[in-house]
């Protein structure tokens, strides 16, 4: 039952109030009352009501004072107000001091429980939606974090999203440094749960060294976040340099695989990524510790590397070159699928850099290296699951077999090749299964009002525009007509199957506007859904 304490300081009133009301038959019950307001905030102490019912005017402490008092120690507590028609400055207080509502004297009894009920059910929704915000929160986090390291938001937008989920991530500086767990997949051929067996004790051996950190140096801290697949990501906070960054997180990083190695009895490849000056750096850190960890397959597993070792360079520069930049140009039109723009940028690595710039066989041997890893990788991010390693390292096996640079680049060629083919074919697959899951997403929530494209876009994780692009291309129909479709063949169902009223029927189909919903339904079938049911 709901708790109730009255108060006021006349006596018959009070006694009116409590007995003649059935608040027991409406779920209220009078757990207290009191005929001051001094009185009345010890009752309140002391049973922590639901509802509140005081006069304004009272001696010792007025009902506002109450109010005042009562908010700042319960402010759920819903409280109504007794007033009379000379006191309407005091109820324009009280309406600041954000009480339920008042009511004029002399009180009529039905008006009372009336507003009492009211305040009672508010009370319940508040609560239940409080209880589903703190359900949330952690799966609000995790969802932010992601995005952090997807680089899907701008520093405003983290800022905002900072403020909104109570997080601090305070820092002059930041980085990522993602730790990959080398035997995820061959632990996942035994079974699902070692797989996420070994990814929490990674998980906690990583939250101990970050937090034996931060307590042995002021102003460094982090989080530990649980990514994809055989993935844990540290976002690195502190009011470092950038050099003193760089050299804690490689020891951070260092203890990290020690332990695992040594405790777990298995080993992770670390990868570090640049520091960045803002949060929204983040995301190219995390990409730059990615691209490190996958040098794994040339280096081998159990290490930590950085950003640098994904770099190859000798002391002879070639940043001048005309192919200057080549890297990123190569890895977009790579993931693109372009595949003849692709291949100019290798003619001019092998005409800027290679015939232009005469270099050793090893030296070349390392650049070929460096295409492929571009071109492997950019591949991977665009898609999973990723390029097969094998075909990766049977590349690198036959560019150390080659010794002419000519053999060497109509090798890499041919290995574009097969990646582009691929890279288009995962596209139209993967568009059809985005597409697919929203659909499923529409058929499962098409009842909700308002549900919108981007609603939908946000659950299968894409863009609105590319979305609606996508959607019209694999579905044939764009998205409004689709929703609009399935409410009506769901709505011809619910007359056929059910004695539903339209605006029931409406209501189920997520309309609250049954006029709206009968014009589109008559647009739909050629008859209103009256007409419908009659010709069942």
């Amino acid at each position: 039952m709901w708790k109730l304490v009255i108060i006021d300081d006349d006596q018959i009133i009070l006694r009116g109030l409590t007995g003649s009301i059935p608040w027991e038959q409406h779920g209220l019950e009078v757990v207290a009352t009191a005929m001051d307001g001094e009185e009345g905030l010890e009752a309140v102490e002391k049973h922590r009501p639901h509802i509140v019912i005081t006069d304004i005017r009272m001696p010792f402490m007025d009902g506002l004072e109450l109010t005042e008092s009562i908010k700042a120690k319960y402010p759920d507590t819903k409280i109504i107000l007794m007033t009379s028609y000379d006191e309407f400055e005091f109820a324009r207080k009280a309406l600041k001091l954000k009480v339920y509502d008042f009511v004029l004297k002399p009180v009529e009894n039905d008006k009372l429980l009336e507003v009492a009920l009211r305040a009672a059910e508010e009370w319940e929704q508040e609560q239940s939606l409080a209880k589903k915000v703190m359900e949330g929160v952690p799966f609000l986090k995790q969802r932010f974090y992601e995005n952090l390291l997807r680089g899907k938001y701008k520093q405003e937008e983290i800022e905002e999203e900072l403020r909104f989920l109570e997080l601090t991530l305070d820092g002059s500086v930041y980085t990522v440094i993602l730790l990959i767990a080398d035997d995820y997949f061959e632990t996942g051929s035994k079974n699902r749960f070692g797989q996420e067996l070994l990814k929490y004790c990674i998980q906690n051996v990583a939250l101990e060294v970050m937090a034996s950190e931060s307590e042995a140096e002021a102003g460094v801290n982090g989080l530990v976040i649980e990514y994809m697949e055989d993935e844990i990501a540290m976002i690195y906070c502190s009011e470092e340099d950038e050099q003193a960054a760089e050299r804690r997180t490689f020891h951070i990083a260092e203890l990290i695989r020690q332990h695992v190695n040594k405790y777990l009895k298995t080993t992770i490849t670390v990868g570090i990524g640049s520091i960045a000056s803002e949060l929204s750096g983040i995301a190219a850190a995390y990409r730059e510790a990615k691209a490190a960890t996958e040098f794994r397959h040339l280096t081998g597993t159990n290490q930590v590397l950085t950003y640098r070792d994904t770099l190859i360079k000798s002391e002879e520069s070639v940043v001048q070159s005309a192919a200057e930049g080549w890297e990123a140009s190569l890895a977009l039109k790579t993931k693109l699928g372009l595949e003849q723009e692709a291949m100019q940028v290798i003619d001019e690595i092998e005409s800027e850099l290679v015939v232009k710039q005469p270099m050793t066989l090893e030296r070349l041997r390392l650049l070929g290296i460096e295409i492929v890893f571009i071109i492997a990788n950019a591949f991977q991010d665009w898609s999973e699951p990723p390029y097969a390693k094998e075909a990766v390292e049977q590349m690198f096996q036959e560019l150390h077999q080659q010794r002419t640079a000519k053999e060497m680049f109509e090798r890499i060629r041919a290995f574009l090749s097969e990646i582009t083919v691929t890279v288009n074919d995962r596209r139209s697959r993967q568009q059809q299964q985005m597409v697919d899951q929203a659909v499923v997403f529409i058929q499962q929530h098409y009842m909700q009002e308002g549900l919108s494209l981007q609603d939908v876009a946000d659950h299968v994780h894409l863009s609105t525009n590319y979305l609606s692009m996508i959607f019209k291309k694999e579905a044939g129909i764009n998205f409004s007509d689709f929703l609009m479709e399935t409410r009506m063949n769901n709505a011809i169902r619910l007359l056929r199957s059910a004695e539903l009223k339209t605006y029931e029927v409406a209501q189920q189909v997520g309309y609250s506007n049954p006029q709206y919903f009968s014009v589109i339904f008559k647009k739909f079938t050629g008859k209103t859904p009256s007409e419908f049911k009659q010709s069942r």
